[in-house]
């Protein structure tokens, strides 16, 4: 019984003597290295899409092509074997845990898809010292990432030829009633519209000033195209005659 308390002693000591010996080599030094290196960490995202199949009722109606859904590519880069990466959300609050072990073979990069587009979404992403690293289980570096939420007008036809126009961009940073970006791009359209005219009024109206202000020209230049034509024709129909 006594050995036993004694073996039991004896392994606790150990322990208790490597993790302040690995402790011990995480120095300020150190850790201000690997936090230098855990900020290269980053979350980004990439839009992506794919057309989805046709349903019954989309071919009863006549559709030749499915719906297209819009999601986003998210990467975790630069990813070391002295971190672990877990990138948290605030729409549906899952965790993605990244180990150097699902990188190993993708250059340091982690992908995963986020087709939760219908809202805008804060990440925050922590890097944490790995058991490899000499700072284990320490709090490196936070980052944070925040993705658009897709635009419902942005395919409908109040928006066609107006992608350019920050209310019909596919994806937007900001929230808006269905209301009140309708009455917007509404209004930018009908402002485009008028400034279009007054472009062509512009254009029309030089011409017509142009026109008075140089009639003699105007009529001597028309009188010789008109001429030289008439001259063209002449000429063809005497070659004609001579043949």
């Amino acid at each position: 019984m006594k050995r036993n308390i004694c073996l039991c002693l004896v392994s606790l000591f150990s322990l208790s003597a490597f993790i302040l010996s690995a402790n011990a080599e995480c120095t300020n030094q150190e850790k201000a290295r690997l936090k230098k290196e855990a900020a290269k960490v980053k979350l980004i995202y990439e839009e992506a899409s794919e057309e989805l199949p046709l349903t019954e009722n989309m071919k009863l109606d006549g559709a030749i092509k499915g719906p297209i859904d819009y999601y986003f590519n998210m990467k975790v880069i630069n990813v070391t074997e002295d971190f672990i990466v877990r990138v948290y959300n605030n729409y549906d609050k899952s965790v993605v845990k990244v180990y150097y072990s699902d990188v190993l073979n993708n250059n340091g990069i982690y992908d995963f898809e986020w087709r939760n587009v219908t809202k805008i979404v804060k990440f925050n992403y922590k890097v944490i010292g790995s058991d490899k690293s000499s700072c284990p289980n320490e709090e490196l570096f936070v980052g944070y990432l925040t993705t658009p939420k897709y635009n419902s007008f942005a395919d409908k036809g109040i928006c066609e030829g107006l992608s350019d126009y920050k209310y019909c961009s596919r994806f937007i940073t900001f929230d808006i009633s269905s209301s009140e970006q309708y009455n917007k791009i509404e209004a930018y359209r009908k402002e485009k519209e008028e400034k279009e005219e007054l472009s062509k009024r512009s254009f029309m109206k030089k011409v017509a000033d142009f026109v008075s202000e140089h009639k003699t020209l105007v009529i001597i230049g028309t009188i010789g195209i008109i001429a030289g034509g008439a001259g063209l024709v002449i000429i063809r129909n005497n070659r004609r005659r001579v043949k």
